[in-house]
């Protein structure tokens, strides 16, 4: 017989979530400076412009227009900041059209009103 889930605290949620952005903040950590500037400056600028549209984007969006950034990461860690900056909300999902992305699932987000 198997036994019922156990039930998170609240304590687990905020070691999670500082662990969460703990590894936001060292993405890139190992990469040069400069390129890791370069690439963020260059997410931010296609997540602002993303955003201004009104139009639904997802991370393939940004990739395409922003290239790869220097450690996969740092993809999340632009979305992440741009949520938390109240930029854009996330408003569905969708299927990664990337091959190698197995059709995984993916947020879409819109700019924020």
């Amino acid at each position: 017989m198997a036994s019922a889930p156990t039930q998170l605290a609240f304590d687990d949620l905020l070691d999670g979530c500082a662990r969460r952005d703990a590894g936001v903040a060292a993405a890139g950590l190992g990469t040069p400076a400069a390129l890791d500037s370069v690439w963020r400056q260059a997410a931010r600028d296609v997540v602002h412009n993303l955003a201004a549209t009104g139009a639904e984007f997802s991370a393939v969006d940004v990739r395409y227009r922003a290239g790869d950034p220097p450690v996969p990461n740092m993809l999340g860690a632009a979305f992440l900041a741009a949520r938390k900056a109240r930029l854009i909300v996330r408003v569905g999902f969708t299927t990664n059209p990337i091959p190698s992305a197995h059709a995984r699932t993916i947020a879409t987000y819109r700019g924020a009103t």
